[in-house]
């Protein structure tokens, strides 16, 4: 939709009027007297006067404009924060499913609290069949101990997240 300046909606108020309230002979009148300006439509014209007229200024209403807020709601955004807090490992697809709306309004409300979709991954499982291998590497650290005192002072230990020298 035009956007017009304050400054052309009085130049269409005063060519409304000089034109005895004609909303077609104004569009027409006001495209001879402002050839460089883009003319509007004499709707324009009329919505202008009654917009004047109804709320006294020029400005347009655009409280309303858009689609509404039907899934997007207080208790909605609440259901998915609860969610979340509950269980902080579900995914935005599983959260919009079981809330019935997309998942890029649930990724909306979670970065509006400054949330981010955390996925759960175990990096690392002990399994029953590794305790062998997990024994016999103990054995081999403790023969390497028996051998050389200094053996484990030799050895970084780390874990995934930090690595230092210490």
């Amino acid at each position: 939709m035009q956007q017009y300046t304050f400054s052309e909606y009085v130049d269409m108020l005063l060519t409304l009027g000089e034109c005895h309230g004609s909303a077609r002979a104004a569009a027409q009148r006001y495209g001879e007297k402002f050839p460089n300006r883009n003319v509007p439509n004499y709707k324009t014209f009329l919505c202008t006067e009654r917009r004047l007229r109804e709320r006294g200024t020029l400005k347009r209403n655009n409280f309303e404009r858009g689609r509404r807020r039907i899934i997007r709601n207080v208790l909605n955004e609440e259901n998915i924060l609860n969610l979340v807090e509950a269980n902080a490992t579900l995914s935005t697809r599983r959260l919009s499913v079981q809330n019935n709306m997309s998942h890029m309004t649930v990724w909306r409300i979670m970065r509006e609290q400054q949330l981010y979709p955390y996925h759960y991954r175990q990096a690392q499982d002990i399994l029953p069949q590794d305790k062998p291998m997990r024994r016999q590497f103990c054995q081999l650290v403790l023969d390497r101990q028996a051998e050389d005192p200094m053996f484990l002072s030799n050895i970084i230990f780390t874990n995934e997240a930090t690595f230092t020298r210490s």
